[in-house]
């Protein structure tokens, strides 16, 4: 729900809509995050387990936890120059995020007599 419609994660052993376009086309799915049954009868989507099956030859993040791994890879992809952390938030005004579920707000008065 959280990036999108129809977008494709590319982990299909640790993503439900992954998994499910996987096993529809026979992709086949390599688990990355250690689970405790067979990712190819059923989804994973823990974080606590270590990571398993990922090295590139320059970098492994095998053994780490998630949080540990995600620390690795940051810091690797900074010391390369291909990419850095950064966070990205965005404040909207209430009145104008509103709008797209109920429309633009029209005050309506109720007067006690006719006016």
């Amino acid at each position: 729900m959280g990036y999108g419609f129809g977008a494709i994660m590319a982990v299909p052993a640790h993503d439900e809509r992954d998994w499910e376009f996987a096993k529809k086309y026979e992709i086949p799915i390599v688990e990355v995050i250690k689970s405790p049954y067979d990712v190819n009868e059923k989804v994973f989507v823990g974080k606590e387990e270590p990571c398993v099956n990922s090295s590139n030859g320059e970098v492994s993040i095998d053994g780490l936890t998630y949080g540990d791994a995600f620390q690795k890879i940051v810091s690797w992809f900074d010391a390369k120059g291909i990419g850095r952390k950064k966070s990205i938030s965005k404040l909207r005004d209430w009145l104008f995020s509103r709008q797209r579920y109920w429309g633009e707000p029209i005050p309506i008065i109720h007067w006690e007599t006719e006016q």
